[in-house]
């Protein structure tokens, strides 16, 4: 993390449909054209390509076939088309509002070039964590503003419906083809064109699975991003091309020459099907879907059935969707605070109160001069001002400091796909860059409320660009792709049903030898596990997901310690992590 002694980047704050000039200085008429002269200002108006016609967007959708999955990031696919005879280079920004009102989180930007009558494709990668907001484009050249479609399953769209983060079962399901194919079939499938298919697997939560007949003229990123997302569990479903074979793949996607009808390529799974598209009618395709969840499908899903089980203190049919990104951010901000002495400031706050009221009423009783009165009151703010700065000042120690939970899940040997939560605090204001080694980097502020003065740019070399105040918190989430750990496991013996039996698994020289908690998760049940040498095994039968979990604690109203007019409980760093691991594995594995 780079800290810059700069003022934040330009940005600007409009409201929908507001008519702004551009940032650079505009002038009408020209250099060294008399202003006086109404027939060359006229000729000159004429002559001049329409401004407010410098970009228009033909077409903008959600995710891989209308679908976007919540509390995540998705992408966002954009056809611009210049229609003017000057060249656009520029700054596009994506924009989210709370239901059409205030602007929340922070802008997305991408640098854009589009030749004279010209249209390409512009990608964005937000984080969608609900469907209620409203999203914009705006750029200048001169100040315009799009507004978009609502991310599928908005309230009152019935074009498709959300999917909670890791529902794997219901994400989108596309038919890959060409920019401007001619190919008939699909089985209602929806076609996705090759060129939008994102070149980071970062971007590819809201994927399922992928119909394909032929070998994509995908550049190297694009190839990586594809088999990332297939190793980490997507499906993919070879159909034969026009020739009435397999097509024959190479470099990265040979996996997918894989001989058997269902071959497994990491967590992901091949399937091979002996006819092309155009025989690809509705009954094949609910058949092939039928195929994926005999392997993945249902009774691989973490379910709770708590039936009457409720929050404390909550009548039945309450318990709703839980804000994790707002838990784990409460525990993550409560690692660095100031030791403030409550209960004198409490104090404090109710003997002030009695001075202004009824002290000075009192004093104003005796019918004494107003100014005393007046004086009175200014005395006791000014006062209890000085009490508060003392009393409830910063700089109990505090350091800037960053601290980071994750959840790594492997794509290939030493490879990994990392999210994570990560609160930055500082005791000097100024402007932060915040950047990562990692390729095919993606930031969020996660925020479903607030407006924060920063900028995101999501992308192969991601960066946040943010005003942190001194003595303040900015808390993000992220995800990227980086080399690290080789972690290598193997299972040996896997005997039962549902539940286990038995299970052992041999592990590498660069497994942890203490981990604080291990755990297998077969179907719908969680084991623990217990560590012997280089061999992992059960540790009994299979425990709750809810002891796991610890669902009953993930509220970011109490997580973390937190009670309200009693301050903090005071954990130490250890126990605050621990704490985290059941909602960090919940929020992985789509439970709310």
């Amino acid at each position: 993390m780079a800290k810059r002694n700069r003022r934040l980047l330009p940005m600007s704050l409009f409201s929908p449909g507001e008519n702004a000039l551009s940032r650079s200085e505009r002038r009408l008429p020209g250099p060294g054209m008399p202003v006086g002269h109404p027939l060359l200002l006229l000729l000159w108006l004429l002559s001049a390509p329409s401004a407010a016609q410098a970009l228009d967007v033909k077409e903008a959708f959600w995710g891989f076939g209308g679908t976007i999955v919540l509390n995540d990031f998705n992408v966002l696919s954009v056809r611009i088309d210049n229609p003017t005879p000057a060249p656009f280079e520029g700054t596009i920004e994506l924009l989210r509002r709370l239901g059409g009102g205030q602007r929340v989180g922070a802008i997305m930007v991408e640098d854009v070039y589009v030749s004279p009558f010209a249209t390409r494709w512009v990608q964005f990668y937000p984080y969608v964590g609900r469907y209620w907001d409203s999203w914009y484009l705006a750029w200048d050249d001169p100040r315009q503003t799009h507004t978009l479609a609502q991310p599928p399953g908005s309230r009152g769209d019935p074009r498709a419906t959300h999917t909670p983060a890791g529902q794997l079962s219901e994400r989108g399901r596309i038919l890959l083809e060409e920019p401007g194919s001619l190919s008939s079939g699909g089985g209602g499938i929806k076609r996705f064109y090759d060129n939008l298919f994102p070149p980071t697997v970062t971007a590819t939560s809201a994927l399922g699975s992928v119909f394909i007949d032929y070998v994509p003229r995908w550049e190297a990123p694009r190839r990586e991003a594809f088999m990332g997302w297939l190793r980490l569990g997507g499906r993919v479903h070879v159909l034969h091309s026009d020739d009435g074979d397999y097509p024959r793949f190479s470099e990265e996607l040979a996996p997918l020459n894989a001989p058997l009808n269902v071959q497994g390529v990491g967590s992901g799974f091949v399937f091979r099907h002996p006819y092309p598209r155009s025989r690809l009618t509705d009954e094949l395709v609910r058949q092939s879907l039928l195929a994926e969840e005999q392997l993945v499908g249902e009774e691989g899903d973490v379910r709770i059935d708590r039936g009457a089980q409720q929050y404390p203190n909550q009548n039945p049919g309450q318990y709703s969707f839980v804000d994790s990104e707002g838990a784990i951010f409460n525990v993550l901000k409560d690692l660095t605070h100031p030791d403030h002495s409550w209960p004198l400031i409490y104090l404090l706050s109710l003997v002030y109160i009695g001075l202004i009221f009824p002290g000075c009423y009192l004093i104003g009783r005796r019918k004494v001069h107003y100014s005393v009165t007046y004086g009175a009151i200014l005395g006791a703010v000014a006062l209890f001002s000085l009490a508060f700065l003392v009393v409830g000042r910063r700089g109990y120690g505090e350091q800037t400091a960053v601290h980071t939970v994750a959840v790594a899940q492997p794509i290939d040997t030493g490879v990994w796909d990392v999210r994570q939560w990560t609160n930055v605090f500082v005791t000097r204001g100024d402007m932060y860059d915040i950047t990562h080694a990692g390729s095919g980097n993606l930031y969020s502020t996660a925020q479903e409320a607030e407006a924060v003065n920063g900028i995101i740019n999501n992308g192969a070399s991601g960066w946040f660009s943010v005003d942190i105040p001194p003595y303040s918190s900015r808390p993000f989430a992220h995800r990227t792709q980086i080399q690290g750990l080789e972690l290598t496991a193997r299972l040996e013996t896997l005997s039962g049903a549902c539940p286990l039996d038995q299970l052992e698994i041999t592990v590498g020289e660069g497994f942890p030898d203490e981990p604080q908690a291990l755990y297998a998760l077969h179907r719908n049940r969680f084991y623990r596990l217990k560590r012997n040498g280089s061999t992992l095994s059960m540790a009994g039968g299979p425990v709750t997901a809810e002891h796991v979990l610890n669902l009953d604690r993930l509220d970011s109203f109490t997580f973390g310690g937190t009670r309200w007019l009693h301050g903090r409980d005071k954990l130490d760093t250890e126990q605050h992590f621990r704490e985290l691991s059941g909602p960090m594995i919940s929020r992985n594995l789509g439970v709310d």
